[in-house]
């Protein structure tokens, strides 16, 4: 066998492996996050070929708010590339994940809906602002899931007791991750949007809070989409969680975690 055979029956067997790691690992990802995730997937391959329109931007929503609605949704899902792209699922994931399981599958894409909103009109709010001294800031297009992303630490450093976190043995309070993690994340990444993400974080404080309580459904109202024919379908995956039958909706919102002692 030459070595130019060999190195290609190699590549198509790590590339197998690979291939089935990841499905692996979709396939133990609740079905809400496994939606979002593969969203965002198909439309960054479409992306690759066509522009698909939807970032994000202070000065397009205000020249055109009923119009650019979709944009307040679509540019959560959507990415600048590949890289940008693989670094927000597999920090969405975990966070993502977590929540689902506690809420159920149906309230908690009701939670990343209100999220992504709540996170798009309080960026609007910030670059308003903001954009009377930096024109740049409000301008900018905005785009990718790093916005929720934050908004879901925010909510769980707020909500329940998340414990200190280690940060190359730098011990960060529970309550001071998400501020930290903004610092941090722009040191790292100087093209990052700062107020993307601040965005998330104030937004996440907001749910964490009780402002948003009102926009929270009753959980017997998920419950009834659960069980309509017409409206429950995603009931009927393996992946899906069901609504807690147990606690109330406002409580299955809280997270909370063991002590750390």
């Amino acid at each position: 066998m030459s070595t130019s055979t060999f190195a290609t029956l190699r590549a198509r067997e790590l590339g197998a492996s690979a291939a089935s790691g990841i499905m692996a690992w979709y396939g133990k990802l609740p079905l809400g996050a496994g939606l979002v995730v593969a969203t965002a997937t198909a439309l960054q391959f479409i992306n690759t070929f066509v522009t698909v329109p939807g970032c994000f931007a202070g000065a397009g929503f205000w020249a055109a708010p009923f119009s650019a609605i979709y944009n307040i949704f679509m540019s959560h899902l959507l990415h600048t590339g590949w890289i940008h792209l693989i670094f927000n699922i597999l920090a969405f994931t975990p966070f993502a994940g977590y929540q689902e399981r506690q809420m159920g599958t149906y309230p908690f894409l009701h939670f990343l809906l209100l999220l992504a909103f709540t996170t798009s009109i309080v960026y609007f709010t910030l670059v308003f602002v903001v954009g009377f001294v930096f024109s740049s800031v409000w301008q900018a297009c905005v785009a990718g899931l790093s916005g929720i992303v934050f908004a879901l630490i925010a909510v769980e450093a707020n909500k329940g007791v998340m414990a200190e976190q280690d940060f190359f043995g730098f011990k960060v309070p529970g309550a001071l991750f998400p501020w930290f993690l903004l610092v941090i994340t722009q040191i790292l990444f100087m093209s990052a949007s700062f107020f993307g993400h601040l965005a998330g974080i104030l937004a996440g404080l907001l749910f964490a809070r009780g402002y948003l309580d009102i926009f929270i459904p009753s959980r017997s109202s998920f419950s009834r989409v659960e069980e309509n024919p017409f409206l429950g379908g995603l009931a009927r995956f393996p992946a899906y969680v069901q609504v807690p039958g147990v606690k109330s909706l406002l409580r299955a919102f809280v997270v909370t975690y063991p002590s750390a002692r």
